[in-house]
């Protein structure tokens, strides 16, 4: 069975590897909405629906009952997130995830200067600054490999988790 998250390299992911049953095909995509158009039936994904420090995740309810989507679950995932660079000397702006963003707000306090740039996945933000070779970028640490670490404690507690729905149509 095809069963859908958000990123290859994402706490979506991370949801999905453990949760997914024997014979379960993983299958990334690049937004949630993509997430939530690509179920069909008998296939299921799980999508992000609430963190702890950032409250609800924009668009999930709205995208599964969109979509005609069922909950048949959820499952808790405990979120270490990770701030990395390119270089430390250019460090002019942050892509992530707006929950990501939100979720870091103290330590990104400790950078008054940086622009917050929302995009679709902390991976997604990942691959801008490998790409540009300049800014910071927030997520799962094993997404930031090539890249320097500033810091694997950049939420504004150790104790943030994310809960997700286990959808299917």
């Amino acid at each position: 069975m095809n069963y859908y998250h958000l990123g290859r390299l994402t706490y979506s992911k991370k949801a999905a590897e453990e949760t997914k049953n024997e014979g379960d095909i993983l299958i990334a995509k690049e937004s949630l909405e993509e997430v939530a158009g690509s179920i069909k039936e008998g296939e299921k994904a799980v999508m992000a629906c609430w963190n702890l420090l950032s409250g609800e995740v924009p668009n999930c309810r709205k995208l599964i009952k969109e979509n005609n989507l069922k909950i048949i679950g959820m499952h808790r995932v405990y979120i270490r997130m990770t701030a990395g660079c390119h270089s430390r000397d250019k460090l002019d702006a942050v892509y992530s995830h707006p929950n990501a963003l939100k979720q870091c707000s103290d330590y990104l306090s400790e950078y008054p200067n940086i622009k917050q740039i929302p995009v679709e996945s902390t991976e997604k933000g990942i691959e801008i600054i490998k790409k540009i070779k300049h800014g910071m970028a927030l997520g799962i640490k094993e997404a930031f490999n090539g890249l320097e670490i500033l810091t694997e404690d950049a939420a504004d507690s150790k104790e943030n988790y994310t809960d997700f729905f286990i959808v299917c149509r």
